[in-house]
């Protein structure tokens, strides 16, 4: 078993046993009181995003209002500060305040993925947390690690950080071996362990950072057109200069399709997590996604006041947009959360790039500054960027 958290029925059926109905009635409230979350953790290639994002798919392919969040996307923001060089406090700071914006959406569960300190269990007030330490063979590791693509070197190195020593439990989590189990059936012991009384409960109510002033980029722009590797071009300037810059992918934030009001939550959760990196120091922050529907750039703003927010499109040629679909599903960037593109037959890219050309169509909010990067690279582009924005 993977771990004792299942109540002992045995005997149930003596009337000692029988608990009053109202009785019965009051833990499941109580337990639908505390935001539910399940955090995967581990070594590189234990399994975290892979059974993550398994676990998160099940109930919400059946309308339940669950989300999923890589932890790793909540903690891009260098230099780090000389207290938290790992960023751990960071992201759990960062997570946290998602946590608010989730329950005020309805959200009764979360999938958490993602690497957090060794020690105690992370602290995420008003919810209810299962911590679930994954580990596997060296030999396991470093397969998983070698099919990514990764240089002998780095697996070698990461195999190091790793160890030897066999993880602990946190208070009221577990701990799961990966190796030699299908995946299927990894997500099924998770899915069956995280029942509602699983784990520990936080009290307190989540985070709510103060706005502050700053300087904040949105780059925007139809699927394919190069928003992500433009964008990492000018966050990867300002940490080069040491100016202490926060970077965030809207897609990447969290998962949470059945929520309510869905389609705001992308622009709360990018103005939750530039208050988080503010109060480390931030003072500016890149934003890559797209614009939600019908929406004005004074309303955007208003999510990030006091600070200053600038949007720039970028935009290609349909030719473009068709060649990099191709390109991307062939041999694209790392495979990220919901990816429907990567390893892709060609009329899956050749589909997604139509649906980019009709999106480009679309009007463009008044003051959003326009860039064409056909025929145009990337770092060209971010140069380009940065002229407009004055950075």
């Amino acid at each position: 078993m993977l771990g004792n958290n299942r109540p002992d029925h045995g005997g149930a059926n003596r009337p000692s046993d029988i608990r009053p109905i109202d009785g019965v009635v009051r833990d499941i409230a109580e337990h639908r009181e505390h935001l539910q979350v399940l955090w995967l953790t581990g070594p590189p290639g234990a399994g975290k995003s892979t059974l993550a994002w398994g676990v998160y798919q099940r109930p919400a392919d059946d309308g339940g209002r669950v989300a999923y969040v890589d932890i790793d996307q909540l903690g891009m923001c260098f230099p780090a500060p000389d207290a938290d060089p790992d960023r751990y406090a960071l992201k759990t700071r960062a997570l946290a305040g998602m946590t608010r914006l989730l329950r005020e959406r309805g959200v009764e569960r979360l999938v958490v993925s993602g690497v957090t300190d060794s020690g105690p269990a992370p602290v995420l007030p008003g919810c209810r947390l299962l911590l679930v330490r994954l580990s596997a063979q060296r030999e396991a590791l470093r397969e998983r690690l070698a099919a990514r693509g990764l240089p002998p070197a780095d697996v070698a190195a990461q195999l190091r950080e790793t160890g030897t020593t066999a993880p602990e439990p946190a208070d009221g989590g577990l701990v799961l071996d990966t190796s030699g189990v299908a995946v299927a059936d990894l997500v099924e012991r998770l899915i069956d362990e995280w029942s509602p009384s699983a784990g520990e409960v936080t009290g307190g109510s989540p985070p709510n950072p103060e706005p502050v002033d700053g300087e904040i980029l949105w780059l925007t722009g139809p699927r394919c057109v190069g928003k992500s590797t433009v964008g990492w071009d000018v966050v990867f300037g300002q940490w080069q200069a040491a100016r202490r810059t926060g970077f965030a992918d809207l897609g990447q934030l969290s998962f949470a399709d059945n929520a309510k009001g869905c389609g705001a939550l992308g622009v709360e959760q990018a103005a939750t997590l530039w208050r988080t990196f503010a109060a480390d120091g931030a003072r500016r922050m890149v934003l890559v996604g797209a614009l939600p529907d019908d929406a004005d750039l004074a309303g955007l703003a208003s999510h990030f006041a006091p600070a200053r927010l600038t949007v720039v499109r970028l935009e290609a040629s349909p030719a473009a947009l068709r060649e990099r679909a191709q390109r991307r599903r062939a041999a694209g960037p790392a495979l990220l959360a919901g990816d429907d593109l990567l390893g892709q037959p060609a009329e899956v890219a050749a589909r997604i790039a139509d649906q980019a050309i009709t999106e480009q169509s679309g009007p463009t909010p008044d003051g959003v500054a326009r860039i064409d990067t056909d025929d145009v690279r990337p770092a060209a582009v971010a140069k380009e960027v940065l002229a407009r924005i004055g950075w």
